[in-house]
């Protein structure tokens, strides 16, 4: 292979910059954090290049040393293909010098260029030994991965400034982030023996590790970097980037390869719509989207009514055909129990969901076994479960897809079907939820009207949706979660959401810029569909950093209530208290 045609192929195969940029970015991120002190401009370019230089490398290196176990576990490789792997070699001692010159223009250099020739004496040891140690993949892994925070020390501009527990705090959250990444990522390493409770061992430290650094801001950049780490991660276990599938990815895979809307839906199946709130047809683009979490194919647009201002997609899926889109990987639709060794943790946390919920729902209506509550796109049914348990209360669901034969739907009327059209009794509920359902719905208005006329004179409606003028949406735009396309038909910013409760008749009680759902998981899945481009979010395997990262973030997420982060919660009556 001509050698920039291999530099490139192995650029493209080995070193993408989506992944690679951001990781180098995390990599000199470290490295401010355990100085104390925020560099000037400079200083952080440098620590940038010098991080993204010295990993590619390093990685090189990796490669060039597994190139014969490669030709049995990865023949399609590049390099393994290659004829010659000599402009990969030359390509390497190349950036290698320039990294030395940089090195050499830094504070304490000396000891900086020890430290490099240190490191790459060990790790040309390690690879020379490491067969005649008889390592294995755990322990070759853990071996290897200390060139990264020896990399994060190296960009550091700030040496005076390092303290021992900084040091420990930013470079071991890097370091174990990435065991752990490792682990999760490579089934050798994971089913090694001990691998489960080394594993468990490292999330418990990273979980800790924060709480050396002496400050909230450098604990926060701590974080950060451990959220960025997390998306790398997932961006190298997405669909398109795995190179191993557990059995039930592969029965997803298959169904997506026959399913016809890989190719995306055909024109026919799409139809116009007037705006929802004013009927008015005059319009100009908004955005277009993608169906960003399972990567189905096509594209969706929205627009923006020139008349009220409401923004919602046009043309959108007939209702159908928007059924398909509903299917056992929607993710309110998921009934999967088993999460490895995060099952008790991730039951744990939907069950916060609920309670969360129904915190809300108590701080307006008094539940008792008295109480009738409607919940409103109700999915599989477990908040209402928790209702119907704590308080004895009668509990009603609606939901587009027929889920009957739930478990967890025991013991709740459930219906099926279009909402203003199941026959429910007037004046029946004390109080009706909509938990992410209004930004789906195909007629707000009429479902408003009809939610009004079902509440008793007393009772209250609690609406939850994604809020478009949000800081999550500024930060992540097409790619923002809450858009959610094709599901979505609607979005709405405060202002609108207002008008619409409005003008179906109902009072605004109160207005809250939190919900019941984590504000974290729209930080996180809006970063990752950035870096995937449409490829889709992998949950079973995206669970893991994102468990993680929601617990470094708590001291941010404690001021969740106070900051427009993602979400929008309104409380209406028929009649009573007065608008805010």
């Amino acid at each position: 292979m001509f050698s920039i045609k291999l530099i490139h192929a192995y650029g493209r195969e080995r070193y993408p910059l989506s992944v690679f940029v951001p990781f180098a970015i995390v990599i000199a991120a470290a490295g401010i954090a355990a100085a104390g002190s925020l560099p000037t401009v400079r200083d952080a370019v440098t620590g940038c290049i010098l991080a993204y230089t010295l990993v590619l490398v390093f990685r090189i290196a990796d490669d060039l040393a597994d190139l014969r176990s490669d030709r049995l576990r990865h023949p399609n490789r590049v390099l393994v293909r290659a004829s010659s792997v000599t402009p990969i070699v030359v390509l390497a001692l190349m950036i290698a010098g320039g990294d030395i010159v940089i090195i050499l223009r830094q504070p304490r250099a000396g000891a900086r260029l020890a430290v490099f020739a240190a490191i790459s004496i060990f790790l040309v040891l390690w690879y020379r030994l490491r067969e005649r140690l008889r390592a294995g993949p755990l322990a070759s892994a853990h071996v290897v991965l200390i060139k990264y925070p020896v990399i994060s020390l190296l960009t550091c501009a700030n040496w005076d400034g390092l303290t021992l527990h900084t040091a420990l705090a930013s470079f071991g959250t890097i370091y174990l982030g990435l065991c752990i990444y490792e682990q999760l990522h490579d089934h050798a390493v994971r089913e090694s023996r001990g691998g489960t409770s080394i594993l468990a061992a490292e999330a418990g430290l990273l979980v800790c590790i924060p709480l050396l650094m002496d400050s909230l801001v450098w604990i926060s950049l701590c974080n950060l970097g451990v959220l960025c780490v997390s998306v790398v991660v997932v961006s190298r276990i997405s669909y398109n980037h795995r190179e191993t599938e557990d059995t039930e990815d592969t029965e997803i895979a298959q169904r997506r390869s026959s399913d016809s809307l890989q190719v995306g839906p055909p024109p026919s199946h799409f139809e116009k719509v007037s705006c929802y709130y004013c009927q008015a047809t005059e319009s100009e683009s908004f955005l277009t989207a993608q169906d960003d979490l399972t990567g189905r194919a096509g594209t969706f647009t929205f627009i923006t009514c020139t008349r009220c201002g409401l923004r919602y997609q046009n043309p959108r899926l007939g209702i159908e055909h928007i059924k398909a889109f509903y299917d056992q990987e929607y993710i309110a639709h998921r009934q999967k129990t088993n999460w490895g060794p995060l099952t008790v943790f991730f039951n744990l946390v939907m069950d916060r969901h609920d309670r969360q919920k129904e915190k809300l729902v108590r701080s307006y209506v008094k539940l008792n076994a008295q109480s009738e509550v409607l919940d409103v796109g109700c999915a599989v049914g477990t908040f209402l479960q928790k209702v119907r348990k704590r308080h004895g209360a009668r509990v009603v669901g609606v939901d587009f897809k027929d889920l009957r034969g739930c478990q967890s739907l025991e013991g709740v009327e459930f219906h099926c079907g279009l909402f203003y059209e199941q026959p429910l009794e007037s004046e029946r509920f004390d109080a009706i939820t909509m938990w992410h359902f209004l930004e789906h719905d195909y007629d707000p208005l009429r479902t408003l009207q009809t939610a009004r006329d079902l509440l008793k004179p007393s009772g209250c409606l609690l609406i939850e949706v994604p809020r478009l003028d949000s800081l999550t949406f500024r930060l992540y735009g097409n790619r923002w979660p809450g858009l959610q396309a094709p599901q979505h038909t609607v979005l709405y910013d405060r202002e609108m959401l207002l008008r619409m409760v409005r003008r179906a008749g109902l009072k605004v009680v109160d207005y809250l810029p939190y919900g019941a759902f984590p504000a974290f998981f729209y930080f996180f899945a809006g970063a990752a569909f950035k870096l995937l481009k449409g490829r889709g979010l992998n949950l079973s395997k995206a669970i893991y950093p994102y468990f993680v990262g929601q617990i470094l973030f708590a001291p941010i997420l404690a001021f969740e209530k106070h900051l427009n982060f993602a979400m929008q919660t309104i409380i209406c009556k028929r009649e009573g208290s007065e608008e805010v």
